[in-house]
């Protein structure tokens, strides 16, 4: 029976395989960072008015499609695991998935047209 203090390496990953999935959990969270800074950069270009319209497109774009597609991605990569690890994996993805949420959010409505009066108001 083995069990998490079991120290004969029955039932454990090969250390390759664990070299492998730290290197993967590593660059994980360097792409992570990245696309944060990318947001951060797009976020503060589309709020200051200085992308073209072309470039709004493609960026909104980029940001609707990149992030489902990298979370797709993961998960086929990551199958199968433990249930531990997939507890933790569905974790993180939940909230990787609000937080593109809440940027697809901000740099939609950084391009809606503000309304010059409220509904209603009479003028």
């Amino acid at each position: 029976m083995t069990g998490p203090d079991d120290r004969s390496g029955a039932g454990q990953t090969p250390s390759g395989s664990k070299a492998i999935f730290r290197r993967c959990a590593e660059a994980k969270r360097w792409f992570a960072a990245a696309l944060v800074v990318y947001a951060v950069v797009i976020i503060a270009v589309f709020a200051a008015g200085n992308a073209s319209p072309a470039a709004i497109r493609i960026h909104i774009a980029i940001w609707t499609l990149l992030p489902p597609i990298l979370f797709v991605i993961e998960y086929w990569a990551m199958s199968p695991m433990e249930e531990k690890v997939f507890n933790v994996f569905v974790a993180e993805q939940q909230i990787a998935g609000r937080v593109w949420a809440a940027v697809l959010a901000v740099l939609v409505l950084t391009q809606a047209p503000l309304p010059l009066s409220m509904p209603g108001s009479g003028g």
